[in-house]
């Protein structure tokens, strides 16, 4: 992971976290056909309650964001 990289989910993280909307272009293949290389994508905080079967979720591990 670049430093850009991790200035960008540090930000992310934090602004999220507030409750802020990020909106971002994510790249690679392993989402496809859902989300397409470098598509533009938003994310927000939500609730566990409000996650339902065939959601796309964002999550932090120890490991990384997946």
């Amino acid at each position: 992971m670049t430093e850009n990289d991790r200035a960008f989910l540090e930000i992310s993280l934090t602004l999220l976290q507030q409750g802020c909307r990020v909106r971002f272009r994510p790249g690679g293949q392993s989402m496809r056909p859902a989300i397409k290389d470098g598509e533009a994508i938003l994310v927000e905080p939500v609730k566990l309650s409000q996650i339902h079967p065939d959601d796309i979720i964002l999550y932090r591990m120890e490991r990384g964001v997946i």
